[in-house]
């Protein structure tokens, strides 16, 4: 449906708008990581949180043109038998000139299980996390 329609400006997508109407434009920020204690049986885990699911909708006109960037999954160390998680991205719909239209936070990093640190936030609306205070 969108090929050809979508270009790409170092891993931001470009969008022009075809027709002017009223969209619905809805983003999901990326889940964070998993945080683990591998060295106990059986393995202990730390939820990464859930990012944030925003819907809005926007009057767009002909020929404006949006840039997209879709957050990417929290990783963890495999490396390390006590890792922590790390967060997801957020994903980000903005007018060419960087006007915001609509964001939606990534989820936390679930903490290191062995230091008993808590599952990791989810994606927030607000600029402050819930749990672990981030901001």
């Amino acid at each position: 449906m969108l090929e050809d329609k979508v270009t790409l400006d170092n891993g931001i997508q470009i969008w022009t708008v075809p027709v002017t109407g009223v969209y619905v434009i809805e983003v999901s920020g990326a889940s964070g990581a998993n945080g683990t204690e591998m060295d106990k049986v059986p393995v202990s885990w730390r939820l990464g949180g859930l990012g944030a699911r925003i819907k809005g909708t926007f009057k767009l006109q002909q020929g404006s043109q949006l840039k997209i960037l879709v957050g990417q999954e929290g990783h963890r160390d495999e490396r390390s038998s006590d890792a922590p998680g790390g967060g997801g991205g957020g994903s980000f719909v903005a007018l060419l000139d960087n006007t915001a239209l609509i964001i939606a936070g990534g989820g936390g990093g679930g903490g290191s299980a062995r230091k008993q640190f808590k599952d990791g936030d989810p994606g927030q609306a607000t600029e402050n996390g819930t749990r672990c205070g981030g901001s």
